[in-house]
């Protein structure tokens, strides 16, 4: 916990033998889906700064190295104003001496409405302290195609639930849709819709905590009740298995409610 007492925030090159020597700056580590830049914004006694990160949001661990003119350094990470919850990475942010990490500044969670600050922090949110609940949308697939996504590297997720579409061609068959979900490799979850879906429909699949498998509207939406629980690791697989699939049919507005959590994987 920061103690507002400690000096250490506050230190500058003639405080320490070797400052005159040394070159500072920082080490930003960031984890993240999404592609947006993260600014992190401050100043030293030379004046202002605003340091871009171009995350290849590819869920790995990707590390910025600035060079700071001087410090002590105050700053903020964050994201611009462009959704509500949405950009979201997992922030760590080092001061280095000559390269080497010394302190560790910051770390957590930012987004758009909530960030990291250094070296007076903000009372922490409940996404930042629990993980950021989320509704995410999957690219659909193709036409006759299933869905299928994994979660990301370095990520954590619980599942809420997962609403789908699916629009069927003329060609005459009895489709019945079918949830999986592997983990480690396993079939963990299998759970299929209580009636089958006919030609020449549109009909929406709501998988929630919580729910009764069903009918809500007849030929138009199901419910289909899934485990209160649901931990999905990295490289997770949601899919859908559908009976007597046609070439024609078509699945989209694929959008699975989690709460994300970031955790870095072991590589060995």
């Amino acid at each position: 916990m920061y103690n507002p007492l400690a000096p250490t925030p506050f230190f500058t090159r003639d405080n320490l033998a070797f400052g005159n020597t040394s070159t500072f700056g920082l080490l930003v580590d960031v984890i993240s889906s999404d592609t947006d830049t993260l600014h992190i914004r401050g100043f030293t006694q030379s004046g202002a700064f605003t340091l871009k990160c171009n995350h290849a949001g590819d869920g790995e661990v990707q590390s910025f190295s600035f060079v700071l003119p001087d410090i002590p350094v105050s700053l903020t990470a964050s994201f611009d104003q462009v959704d509500f919850a949405e950009p979201l990475a997992n922030v760590n942010i080092h001061l280095t001496v000559n390269g080497d990490r010394i302190a560790l500044l910051c770390q957590g969670l930012v987004g758009t409405i909530f960030g990291l600050s250094w070296p007076y922090s903000q009372q922490l949110t409940s996404m930042q302290q629990g993980g950021a609940i989320v509704h995410t949308r999957i690219v659909s697939p193709g036409a006759g195609e299933e869905v299928s996504f994994s979660t990301p590297t370095n990520e954590l997720w619980e599942l809420y639930g997962l609403v789908l579409k699916l629009t069927t061609s003329a060609t005459v068959a009895d489709r019945t849709v079918t949830l999986e979900i592997v983990t480690n490799r396993s079939l963990m979850i299998r759970k299929a819709a209580g009636t089958t879906q006919q030609a020449s429909e549109t009909q929406r699949y709501s998988f929630i905590h919580g729910g009764v498998t069903g009918v809500q509207i007849a030929d138009q939406r199901q419910e289909i009740a899934l485990p209160e629980v649901i931990y999905l690791p990295a490289q997770s697989s949601i899919e859908t298995t559908t009976t007597n699939i046609q070439v024609g049919d078509q699945f989209d507005l694929i959008f699975p409610l989690i709460r994300r959590h970031y955790i870095v994987e072991d590589q060995s």
